[in-house]
Parts: C-alpha cells; sequence; structure tokens
C-alpha cells in the first residue's frame, strides 16, 4: 500500500488515489448506464402518454420511499450556479415588482384609488389631440387608459408566477390551500 502522508491520508497525486478516483468515475458511469436502461425500459412498456405519468405518480412522485421523492424532486427542480439565499431576493424583488404594477394598473382602471382625476387628465390629453370628430380623441384615449391598466394587471401576474418559480428554484415549495367542504 501507499505510504501514508502526514496526516494518516494518501498524497493527492498518489497513484493509488488516481486509481481510487477511475474506480469511483466507472462506477458512477455504469450505475449511471444502467439506470438509463431501465427508464428507457419503463418508457417503452407504457402503452399512452397518460398512463405513463400515471405510473410515474405513483411508483415515484408519490412513492413512500423518501429517497426516491428525494430523487424526483432533484431532477425535478432546475439547477442553476445561483444560491438558494440569490434565487430567494429575486422571488422577493420579483413580489414587489407585481404588487407595484398590480396597484399601477388598478389606479390606471380605476383612478379614484390614487386620488387622480381623470377627467382632468383626459381634457389635456383631449387637447392635445383635438379631432375634428369632437370626443373621439376622449374615448380613444380612455381605451388606451384601460388596456395599459390591463397590461399592468397582466404583467404583474407574470411577475407573481416569475417569483414562484424562483421561490421553488430556492428550494421552498408552495402549497396550493386545500378546499373546505
Amino acid at each position: 500500500m501507499a505510504s501514508l502522508g502526514s496526516r494518516g491520508t494518501l498524497p493527492s497525486g498518489s497513484p493509488a488515489i488516481e486509481d481510487l478516483r477511475r474506480q469511483l468515475t466507472s462506477l458512477t458511469d455504469s450505475t449511471s448506464g444502467e439506470l438509463s436502461d431501465q427508464v428507457k425500459k419503463f418508457v417503452k412498456n407504457a402503452q399512452t402518454e397518460f398512463g405513463l405519468y400515471e405510473q410515474i405518480r405513483d411508483q415515484f412522485i408519490n412513492s413512500p420511499d423518501e429517497d426516491i421523492r428525494k430523487f424526483v424532486t432533484l431532477i425535478q427542480r432546475p439547477f442553476y450556479a445561483s444560491s438558494s439565499i440569490l434565487n430567494f431576493v429575486v422571488s422577493i424583488f420579483q413580489l414587489i415588482i407585481s404588487a407595484f404594477l398590480l396597484v399601477l394598473g388598478i389606479s390606471v382602471i380605476s383612478p379614484s384609488v390614487l386620488n387622480l382625476s381623470i377627467p382632468d387628465i383626459l381634457q389635456q390629453f383631449a387637447s392635445l389631440a383635438q379631432s375634428p370628430g369632437g370626443s373621439n380623441g376622449t374615448y380613444l384615449l380612455e381605451g388606451l387608459l384601460f388596456l395599459t391598466g390591463i397590461a399592468f394587471i397582466t404583467d404583474a401576474f407574470n411577475h407573481l408566477r416569475s417569483a414562484a418559480f424562483y421561490l421553488r428554484i430556492a428550494g421552498i415549495e408552495l402549497q396550493e390551500p386545500t378546499a373546505k367542504h
């Protein structure tokens, strides 16, 4: 056996360590290959895609074995180079943006939320966009404001979805509320 270092370990450049690394790599590769072959057989034996999903759900996702559920969770969760803390901070930032856009969208649709006088604002815009048709400019501006408010609210929901995504990446699971009967 190779000589031990001063702390009772093998030196990092020793042939025994390199041989151990090669053996470990080949063992990992063969195990991954076996798993890949088993997954392929599992998929080929399924008659329909829905049947495959039911088998996966019953045997893996809802498995009573903690190790299998941990493996499924691991392969479902995307990996990012950033830390969980950074993903959590990004999700909080997304929630703040969402709240801001939601309030902004509601205030554009219903300006009384922020004590704005829309008739005054519309008259100023209408005087700029005065058309021979009279109040057509006012109706156009009201429609544009309404569509802008809807766009803000839609973007707010998109940011909420993004925040939930970053929370999942950070490892924080969100649970949907259960219905009370």
